[in-house]
């Protein structure tokens, strides 16, 4: 039985070699004499596409097993006869795989054509579809065919690109490869696109498709794509219109990224950048320009029915100005932009508040209120959250060195430290911070040089209005230790700010400085004598209590409180210029009000020693004087009234002496 199967094996291989063999004999005889079949195949090849050719040169040839036909001169015609041919080539090659004809008994799964030379036209319509000048077909309007031969080749060729959608202008791309493969059984597609470009344009660009569906239907694509350009110049191929009448006016960059696309919409995205010398134009009443000296990064990102995501990771950032930290980010919105999420590994906000100043529309407000901040420091590990529509958000993360400008009743900061956690309803920060500068402009006239802040400040939203407070605030000045808790409530109206503030301060040895930390709104009066009459001394302990509505300040006439009390020490004090200065003075300080009191217990003028004494001025509205209502002073008679002379009582005693 073997041995028959094998005799029969042998016959059957025979046969089909004999059968082969005849076939191709057949093809050759037939395409020995292809010439005169140019007319007849013009016509063929119209019937089958509509589309009107001229062959130049005729030929054939055997590729293995397989028949290959030659054409050359190639010219599809243009539709006005009168004009320029919409297609040239100069080159075409038509293959079949006889068996695999055979087997399917369909040509065009079977077939490959080459075509070599090529001059043709691509346009993506205002619609988005694509259309090839001189291949539509009547019917359909598209070349359908593309997509059902086994494999189509572009070799040498120069391809036009127009995008109408965008009103891009008129791109041609020289020496062009291009490859079309397709697989009728699995319905997939394969193009491979690679151009080494003209000087004006770069380079190098390659694309790579990989899809199902109809390429020439806007929503029917579903697939990957890759895209490479090296040393591409971005001005000249990006020449479409971009979003926020942004326009690349200079600059060159090379590229990678594989993307994703579902119903021919861009479903996920990832690659890499690298760019120099990148000039970005914003239209406006002012043209505005950005520019960038480098840039490098990788970026990913998502494209979900209800919104978007970007990550970008590595993105280093060179500007005319300076090199920015390397900084990675990701960002998610709303289709409406009205639903906003990130997070950030690390920023440098003086960076990030550069590109948002170009970036965002002027008009807007939050865009004014970071250009009035002029931010600068870094986040870290920092992630946020805002809801538009419904005044939602969240934060949490680490801000270091954080410098920024008093605007709208904030303070200025200047290396500022800490944390913060919260959202729309309330939350705390914590600071951690070692040289830095704090300074409220409306309430002091000089800055606050601070060593040392540390502590945890809350706050809480009504409905009505904001709640800020804090247990413990240690804040050690450059003059001073201080310790503070305070509980401030902010109306959401045009009502006034409540305070409710306690320091503790203390460890000052030079109470010159105490003149930066007088209040601005004191009487001008009572602050020009401040500021003279504290020579040299230092400060013990004291203590400082507001509390009132802050537009009251400093509650002369009752409507809250304003106290400090403090203990001083070996002080130089100069009351006026008509008195001498008393030295060596301890006492306690008492302002009150719109006024101050003073319990001395030792001072010296001249060859006196007060033991004892009990001076104020009751409001510095009303009078600068000090009022002396009781005291003891030790010395011999005649050098007190010898230190009266210096004084405004000199006439009188003048008449004694």
């Amino acid at each position: 039985m073997i041995h028959h199967i094998t005799r029969a094996t042998r016959h059957l291989l025979f046969w089909s070699i004999l059968a082969l063999g005849l076939g191709s004999i057949s093809i050759r005889i037939i395409v020995l004499s292809v010439e005169d079949y140019k007319t007849e195949l013009e016509s063929k090849f119209f019937e089958l596409t509509e589309i009107p050719i001229e062959i130049g040169v005729l030929r054939a040839s055997m590729r293995g097993f397989s028949p290959e036909v030659i054409l050359k001169d190639i010219q599809v015609m243009a539709e006005d006869a009168n004009g320029k041919p919409a297609i040239q080539l100069e080159e075409l090659r038509l293959g079949i795989n006889p068996v695999q004809s055979l087997l399917s008994w369909d040509v065009l799964p079977s077939s490959w054509l080459t075509l070599v030379g090529v001059k043709l036209s691509i346009v993506r319509k205002e619609d988005g579809t694509l259309s090839i000048a001189g291949l539509n077909m009547e019917e359909s309007g598209q070349p359908l065919w593309l997509l059902q031969g086994s494999h189509y080749e572009l070799l040498k060729s120069d391809i036009s690109w127009l995008d109408e959608q965008k009103n891009g202008e008129l791109l041609v791309f020289n020496d062009v490869d291009l490859s079309i493969r397709n697989d009728s059984e699995m319905d997939t597609h394969e193009v491979h696109f690679i151009s080494h470009l003209p000087p004006q344009y770069g380079k190098m660009l390659r694309v790579s498709l990989s899809f199902q569906g109809d390429v020439f239907e806007v929503d029917n694509i579903n697939g990957m794509a890759y895209f490479e350009g090296s040393d591409i110049k971005l001005a000249e191929l990006i020449n479409t219109e971009q979003p926020l009448d942004i326009k690349i006016v200079a600059g060159e960059g090379s590229f990678k990224q594989w993307s994703k696309v579902e119903k021919s919409r861009l479903l996920a995205v990832t690659g890499s950048v690298q760019a120099k010398n990148i000039v970005l134009q914003k239209k406006g009443k002012k043209t505005e320009t950005f520019e960038i000296k480098t840039l490098s990064t990788t970026f990913n990102g998502f494209n979900k029915e209800d919104g978007w995501q970007i990550g970008v990771k590595d993105f280093a950032l060179e500007t005319r100005k300076q090199t920015w930290p390397t900084a990675e980010f990701s960002i998610s919105a709303d289709n409406d932009l009205t639903h906003f999420s990130g997070s950030v590994t690390e920023v440098d906000l003086q960076e990030l508040t550069e590109l948002i100043q170009f970036f965002v529309p002027k008009e807007s407000e939050k865009l004014k209120l970071i250009s009035t901040a002029v931010l600068k420091g870094r986040l870290k590990d920092f992630s946020f959250y805002a809801d538009t529509v419904n005044s939602k958000y969240a934060v949490n993360g680490v801000f270091d060195s954080i410098y920024a400008k008093a605007s709208s009743g904030f303070p200025q900061l200047e290396n500022l430290t800490g944390a913060i956690k919260g959202n729309n309803e309330g939350g705390l920060i914590s600071f951690n911070t070692h040289k830095a500068s704090l300074y409220f402009p409306e309430l002091f006239k000089a800055p606050f040089s601070i060593n040392k802040f540390t502590g945890s400040l809350a706050w809480q939203q009504l409905p009505d209005k904001w709640q800020v407070s804090t247990e413990s605030l240690v804040v050690d000045l450059k003059h001073i230790q201080t310790e503070t808790r305070v509980a401030l409530t902010i109306p959401k109206n045009d009502e006034a700010i409540f305070m409710d503030l306690q320091v503790s301060f203390g460890n000052a040895p030079d109470i010159s400085h105490a003149r930066d930390y007088y209040p601005v709104d004191m009487d001008e009066e009572a602050l020009a004598w401040l500021d003279s009459a504290f020579v040299s001394g230092k400060i013990g302990q004291g203590d400082a209590l507001v509390y009132g509505e802050l537009d009251q300040f400093p509650f002369s006439e009752g409507q809250g409180v304003f106290e400090v009390l403090y203990n001083m020490e070996d002080v130089e004090l100069h009351y006026n210029s008509e008195w001498p200065n008393l030295t060596n003075l301890d006492a306690n300080v008492l302002f009150l009000k719109n006024g101050v009191t003073i319990d001395l217990s030792h001072a010296e003028v001249n060859n006196l020693i007060i033991k004892q004494a009990h001076m104020e001025i009751p409001s510095f509205s009303l009078s600068d004087h000090l009022l002396v209502q009781g005291g003891r002073i030790e010395g011999d008679i005649l050098g007190g009234l010898t230190s009266l002379l210096e004084t405004p009582l000199r006439s009188s005693v003048d008449a004694v002496l």
